[in-house]
């Protein structure tokens, strides 16, 4: 198994371009990545991923080709700004296919982490689980399964 990586891919039922607007919109981003989460993005490269249960992460973009190609640098703990030994580089890539889009996840940096070993092993797994069940609702988002994969406090209304 490699430590220092995390390769996650799933298959979607949507345009490359919406694709790209679910991962890159703030607004859409929170409607599918985390439980209970807002985010915002300023003007330029920061971005700040807020979740009641978690705390505010803190992120810069580090790479932006629309409408294939996103990558940011985000930091493992809240309130922190990401840097070296903190921080691991999540990419995102987007690719068409028949039936839509394949978009695929990357994650990295987890071997120059500040942690002791055990810690990184338990960042790693904690992070796979993350991004699997974070594809999920993607995917459930952007097929249409309801207006979010993700659970609100608000009753569902009966059609």
């Amino acid at each position: 198994m490699d430590t220092d990586r995390i390769n996650h891919d799933i298959e979607i039922a949507a345009p490359v371009e919406r694709v790209w607007d679910a991962l890159t919109d703030p607004l859409e981003l929170a409607r599918w990545f985390g439980t209970d989460g807002t985010m915002t993005r300023d003007d330029s490269t920061r971005l700040e991923l807020n979740w009641r249960n978690h705390g505010r992460y803190l992120a810069r973009v580090e790479e932006e080709r629309p409408p294939h190609r996103f990558a940011w640098r985000w930091a493992l703990a809240p309130d922190v700004e990401p840097a070296p030994g903190n921080s691991t580089l999540v990419e995102f890539r987007i690719k068409e296919e028949p039936v839509g889009a394949r978009v695929s996840v990357t994650e990295s940096g987890f071997v120059g982490l500040d942690m002791t070993d055990g810690q990184k092993g338990t960042v790693v797994n904690d992070n796979l689980a993350g991004w699997v069940g974070g594809f999920l609702g993607l995917k459930q988002y952007l097929e249409g399964y309801r207006e979010s994969a993700l659970p609100t406090d608000e009753p569902e209304q009966p059609d």
